[in-house]
């Protein structure tokens, strides 16, 4: 067999996730010789156009090849569009002695894997980032594991398990979820491969003049700064506990200045206003994830609060990947998939448990003892930036996904 076309098919355009978790890993697997293609599968929207510039933006930025299309989502009707839409990219980019491998996050492209592996030989990836069936219990708490559709999710992920070529699972917790599951004697462990939502090291490194110049552009030289990054707009981001924990800083620290990194600046704006946070001492900014550095820089510490739920303990969020490459020391949850574990063992932060009703002063008190302005600060971000990329840089990854796509 000669090389190898992966193509990545994804559900359409979504912020502050698509650009880190499909078009950087394809730009950094094409840079190693692992030929990567994307393929967009979405819905019929209003504001598929916008989207659809959004999508061509980030293909000229990362110079890799896009398809779009839409399909409607009727069943049958919609496997069948999804189907042609398969064997026609698959005659479009097939070259003589080229493997095709599909890799994927759209959970429900297992029913018509077999059908596309009979016409076309070809091989099927797939992405999990969490457990179907977790995440639609917790977005309906008053079910049961008995529930009809929770059936219908555990006969699918069952199917993902066994009918895929390979599975990817974002964490340890998720993979041995699996296992733990759907294990059998036919199941061989090594079809599940662990890779975390890792970060680029070209993008996410700690730098002194970084550091300096951009804390001299927020005009925070003296101030310790603490920084958000992702979404505010959905209840399962727990902004209230952010804002909360931000707030209590605020009163109770000297020099404290926040920074947040989100699309929704209009939310955060609200949220620090609530807050009584003076507009001196915070700034709210969305910028693309080339841009997302500096700021990691300049922060002392970065915030990701989730509350302690199955849902959360399989995660694996890009962004404390990205807060890890940086040397920053991160204020964790418990039970953040691998990572509340990875900061507790390493000592790179503080794990919190906000089901305390005092976690505010619990964690403002860890603060204002081990406050880290100090004169070793450079050396320390650097020793924790260079352990981290051990295990979460893309680099580390890259030629095993290879390996991974040659041999299946």
């Amino acid at each position: 067999m000669g090389n190898v076309n992966r193509i990545y098919i994804f559900d359409g355009y979504r912020d502050t996730v698509i650009e880190s978790q499909v078009f950087n890993w394809a730009s950094a697997l094409n840079s190693i010789g692992l030929k990567t293609t994307g393929l967009s599968l979405s819905k019929g929207k209003k504001d598929d156009a916008i989207n659809r510039t959004k999508l061509e933006h980030l293909s000229q930025k990362y110079n890799i090849d896009v398809y779009s299309y839409q399909f409607d989502n009727k069943p049958l009707i919609r496997e069948l569009q999804i189907i042609i839409i398969l064997l026609r990219t698959y005659f479009r980019l097939k070259k003589k002695q080229e493997k095709i491998v599909f890799q994927t996050r759209m959970m429900g492209l297992i029913y018509i894997a077999p059908v596309c592996r009979i016409l076309l030989g070809v091989k099927f990836i797939f992405d999990m980032r969490g457990s179907l069936v977790t995440e639609y219990l917790y977005s309906k708490s008053d079910l049961s594991q008995g529930d009809s559709k929770v059936m219908v999710l555990k006969r699918l992920e069952r199917q993902i398990v066994y009918g895929s070529d390979a599975v990817f699972c974002v964490s340890d917790v998720l993979r041995e979820y699996l296992i733990n599951n759907y294990g059998s004697k036919s199941l061989k462990s090594s079809k599940l491969t662990v890779i975390p939502g890792a970060a680029d090291q070209s993008y996410f490194y700690f730098s002194e003049i970084l550091r300096n110049e951009t804390r001299k552009q927020l005009s925070c030289n003296d101030k310790v700064v603490y920084l958000y990054s992702g979404r505010l707009d959905k209840h399962w981001q727990i902004p209230d506990k952010i804002f909360e924990l931000f707030s209590y800083i605020y009163k109770h620290s000297v020099n404290a200045f926040f920074v947040i990194l989100t699309p929704d600046t209009l939310i955060a704006d609200k949220y620090c206003q609530a807050c009584e946070i003076d507009k001196g001492s915070y700034i709210t900014t969305y910028v693309e994830l080339d841009g997302i550095s500096p700021y990691l820089n300049a922060a002392d510490y970065a915030v990701v609060l989730r509350e302690n739920l199955p849902i959360n303990h399989q995660a694996s969020p890009t962004k404390i990947s990205e807060y890890l490459l940086t040397g920053l020391s991160v204020i964790i949850s418990k039970n953040v998939g691998d990572f509340s574990g990875f900061i507790e063992k390493n000592q790179l932060g503080f794990v919190v448990d906000i089901d305390k009703p005092d976690y505010c002063e619990w964690v403002t008190n860890q603060l204002n003892e081990n406050m880290e302005i100090k004169v070793d600060a450079e050396n320390t971000r650097i020793a924790r930036a260079n352990l981290s990329a051990q295990y979460y840089a893309k680099s580390k990854y890259l030629e095993l996904i290879k390996q991974i796509c040659t041999d299946i």
